[in-house]
């Protein structure tokens, strides 16, 4: 047996049972299964292609849902916090209204013992312990303003970065749901598929040219 070459660079095998040549069965068979393994390979390239854009689609799809998740949380912390501003400010109207109270009855109950004692109310040092509730009234007042106000302050600063939180992850489930939407697993298969189709097609034509 003898191998060589043809001067169309196509193979002969000499010797024993005879050539194996283009026209012969054995080379068609050979080029046959060729064809067979290069098309399941076009196939196979094409169904990757479309379960990894499917793949693709399914992660845009859950970046989506958690991004909603997180600005539906952030919107419900927000309304917490806008709930503890009024909650704060029914607390604080709660307190001065207790304080007036307690000022009232000690100022009722100072009236009543100088009374007893003959003490004219308004008058000299009666008149001055007098004065000296009331302004006591007034800086505790003022004292649970200024610490009611600095809570709700906060709560309102809360409230304004979980809405500004979000918005941002609005936008975030939005983004994605345009990527995903962009995805088409059956346009990648098909441009796996005709992509492969022409590659196998541009080396059959050149095998039957004997470019190769």
């Amino acid at each position: 047996m003898a191998i060589g070459e043809r001067a169309d660079g196509t193979i002969l095998v000499t010797g024993g049972g005879g050539g194996l040549s283009p026209s012969s069965g054995s080379y068609s068979g050979l080029q046959a299964a060729g064809n067979i393994t290069a098309i399941a390979g076009v196939v196979t390239g094409a169904i990757g292609a479309f379960y990894s854009a499917k793949s693709q689609q399914y992660q845009a799809k859950s970046q989506e849902l958690a991004a909603e998740f997180r600005a539906s949380m952030a919107n419900l912390n927000a309304r917490q916090a806008e709930l503890e501003v009024e909650a704060l400010m029914t607390r604080g109207r709660t307190q001065k209204a207790k304080l007036t109270m307690g000022y009232g009855r000690a100022r009722g109950q100072l009236q009543a013992s100088q009374g007893a004692r003959g003490v004219q109310g308004g008058v000299g040092s009666a008149g001055e312990v007098g004065a000296s509730l009331e302004l006591a009234k007034d800086i505790d007042a003022y004292d649970i303003d200024r610490q009611i106000a600095a809570a709700m302050a906060g709560a309102r600063r809360q409230a304004l970065n979980y809405r500004t939180r979000a918005v941002f992850e609005g936008v975030s489930a939005a983004n994605y749901r345009a990527a995903g939407s962009s995805i088409s697993p059956a346009l990648a298969a098909g441009t796996s598929l005709l992509g492969g189709a022409s590659r196998f097609a541009y080396r059959a034509g050149r095998r039957e040219r004997g470019d190769v």
